[in-house]
């Protein structure tokens, strides 16, 4: 999985990292502008960053950029690929991707 920000100071420092050996931001992970964020998925441990900046926000919009052909998925298996918590860590959204195929 990769995501990407088009904000050239953006790095892991400003996040909370919770996984490290596994979540990198680069320039070789960008889809689009100049970093992006590559998270390795080898085993079934989640990987997230957190950013707790815009819990008072009355709005928030996040946008990000997935490339899901760089994930293998079989057939009804399902990647949440993006949380929102309340101030009361209540999930308010949530983004899945989920993989149907019929043979």
């Amino acid at each position: 999985m990769s995501t990407s920000r088009t904000c050239p100071g953006w790095s892991t420092s400003r996040k909370r990292n919770e996984r490290a050996t596994n979540l990198s931001v680069s320039t070789q992970a960008a889809l689009l502008g100049s970093y992006g964020m590559k998270a390795v998925l080898d085993d079934n441990v989640s990987r997230f960053v957190t950013d707790w900046k815009p819990l008072d926000e009355t709005r928030y919009r996040a946008r990000f950029y997935f490339d899901p052909n760089t994930i293998p998925m079989a057939s009804n298996n399902a990647h949440y690929i993006f949380y929102a918590l309340n101030r009361d860590s209540v999930m308010v959204a949530r983004l899945e991707l989920r993989c149907y195929r019929t043979f």
